[in-house]
C-alpha cells in the first residue's frame, strides 16, 4: 500500500509540472507558481511514507553553498537594488535537491519517466492541433481564453508569431511559452529515442518541435547528440530508422515553412535576437561588475533590479551561470557549482545512462531563462536529482523493459 502512494505522488508531481505550470496563486500583485506549494506537499507525503531521506553529501554541499550566498548577500547590504526574498526563494527551492529516494523505491524511476513521456505526448498533440487549427482558419486556441487571468502566471511570452507568418507558435496549450513546449517535446523525443523507441511517439514529438517554430528544441536535440554521443546515438542503430521515419513524416511541412526557419536562423545571428539576449547580453552585464563586485556580486535579486540593466537590451534573460555571477559573484558561483556536483555525481555513478542528465543539464544551464524557475528546477529534481543516492544498494535484478534500471527490485 505504501508503494502505491509513493508511486502515485511521484506521478502526480510529474503530471502537475507539465499541466499546471501556467497556474498561479495570486496575492494582489504577487504571484506564487502553483507547482511550488504542490511540490512541497508531495515531498512531505514522501517523507511521511518513509520513501525519501536527506543525502548527507548533498546536505553538506547545500550548507556550504547557502553559507557563501549569505556571505555574498551581507557584503551587498546597504544597496537599494537587492531583494533578500530572492535568496530565501533560492534556499527553499534547492533545499529539496538534498532529498534522495530510498533504495526499495528506486525502480519506480523508469515508470515515472514513462509517465512524463505520455504527459508530453498530450501537450505535443495539442501543439500539432494548435498549428493545424490555424492552418484551416479556425484561429489560435489557448488556455488564456478559458481560465481567468488572475489564475495564470504573468510575465511570460505565452503567445507569439514569427514575422514572416500570421500563425502563432504552438505552446502545447498548457506550456508557459512556445520555447518550453519545444524544449519538453525535444526532451521527450530524446528519451523516447534512447529508451522506449515507440515510432508513433517519436513522430509526434518531432512534429511538435517543428510546429512550435522555436529553435531551442532543435538545439537541445543537437546538443544532446553531441555531448551524449556515445550513449545517445551509438547504442541505438536500430532506433536510427525510427528517427529517419519521423523526419520523413514531417518533412513536407518543414519544406513548406522553410523561409520561416531561415528567418529564425538569421534572427538568432543578430544582436537583437533571443540567442543574444540569453547567451551574450547577460555576460556583458556581468562584465559591468568588474572589478568592484567580482567576488561578491551585486546582491540577491539584483539581476532584475540593478540600474546596470538599463545598459542591456530589454529582453536580456539571465541563465543560471550569468545569474549567479551577477548576483553572488565568483564566491557564490563556485559554491553553487560544488552543490550541483554533489547532486549530479551519485546519479552518474548509479549506472543510469548519461542521456538523461546531459539533456536536463542543457535545459537547466543553457535554455532556462532564470536561476529560480520552480517548474524547471522541480522537473530536474524529479527526473534526476531525487534518484541520485550515494552508496545505493542493489536489491535484486529488476530491470525495466526500456533498459533503464537503478539496481533494485520493484516494490
Amino acid at each position: 500500500m505504501k508503494a502505491f502512494w509513493v508511486r502515485s505522488v511521484i506521478y502526480v508531481e510529474l503530471i502537475s509540472l507539465v499541466f499546471l505550470q501556467r497556474f498561479a496563486i495570486t496575492f494582489g500583485v504577487k504571484q506564487i507558481p502553483l507547482v511550488l506549494p504542490l511540490t512541497f506537499v508531495v515531498m512531505t507525503i514522501l517523507f511521511l511514507c518513509n520513501a525519501v531521506d536527506i543525502a548527507r553529501a548533498k546536505l553538506e554541499a547545500y550548507t556550504l553553498m547557502i553559507s557563501m550566498l549569505i556571505l555574498c548577500a551581507v557584503m551587498s547590504i546597504g544597496s537599494l537594488h537587492i531583494a533578500l526574498t530572492s535568496l530565501a526563494a533560492l534556499a527553499s527551492v534547492y533545499l529539496l535537491w538534498t532529498v534522495t529516494i530510498k533504495d526499495p523505491y528506486r525502480p519506480i524511476f523508469p515508470d515515472a519517466l514513462n509517465v512524463f513521456q505520455w504527459s508530453i505526448a498530450v501537450t505535443s498533440l495539442l501543439s500539432v492541433f494548435q498549428f493545424l487549427l490555424q492552418l484551416v482558419g479556425l484561429g489560435f486556441l489557448d488556455l488564456n481564453s478559458l481560465v481567468p487571468t488572475h489564475w495564470m502566471l504573468s510575465g511570460f511570452n505565452t503567445t507569439y508569431h514569427p514575422p514572416l507568418m500570421n500563425i502563432f507558435k504552438s505552446n502545447g496549450f498548457f506550456m508557459l511559452e512556445p520555447s518550453f513546449a519545444s524544449q519538453l517535446s525535444a526532451l521527450a523525443f530524446i528519451f523516447e529515442y534512447r529508451y522506449f523507441k515507440r515510432i508513433s511517439l517519436l513522430a509526434l514529438y518531432m512534429a511538435a518541435v517543428i510546429f512550435t517554430f522555436s529553435g531551442t528544441g532543435i538545439l537541445l536535440i543537437l546538443l544532446a547528440a553531441v555531448f551524449a554521443f556515445r550513449d545517445f546515438l551509438l547504442p541505438n542503430k536500430k532506433a536510427l530508422k525510427y528517427l529517419l521515419f519521423s523526419l520523413v513524416l514531417v518533412f513536407p511541412m518543414t519544406i513548406a515553412y522553410l523561409p520561416v526557419y531561415i528567418e529564425r536562423i538569421q534572427h538568432q545571428l543578430s544582436t537583437g535576437s533571443s540567442a543574444y539576449a540569453r547567451w551574450v547580453s547577460p555576460f556583458i552585464g556581468v562584465s559591468y561588475l568588474f572589478p568592484t563586485h567580482t567576488l561578491w556580486g551585486a546582491g540577491p535579486g539584483s539581476e532584475s533590479r540593478s540600474p546596470l540593466l538599463t545598459l542591456l537590451p530589454p529582453a536580456t534573460s539571465f541563465t543560471v551561470l550569468p545569474s549567479l555571477l551577477f548576483q553572488y559573484g565568483v564566491i557564490g558561483t563556485v559554491s553553487f557549482a560544488i552543490f550541483l556536483y554533489a547532486c549530479v555525481r551519485p546519479y552518474v555513478k548509479s549506472g543510469v545512462s548519461s542521456t538523461i542528465i546531459v539533456s536536463l543539464g542543457i535545459i537547466y544551464l543553457l535554455l532556462n531563462g532564470t536561476l529560480i524557475e520552480p517548474f524547471i528546477d522541480f522537473l530536474v529534481l524529479f527526473l534526476a536529482v531525487i534518484w541520485s543516492r550515494e552508496n545505493a544498494q542493489p536489491n535484486g535484478t529488476y530491470q525495466h523493459k526500456s533498459g533503464l534500471s537503478l539496481g533494485a527490485r520493484a516494490p
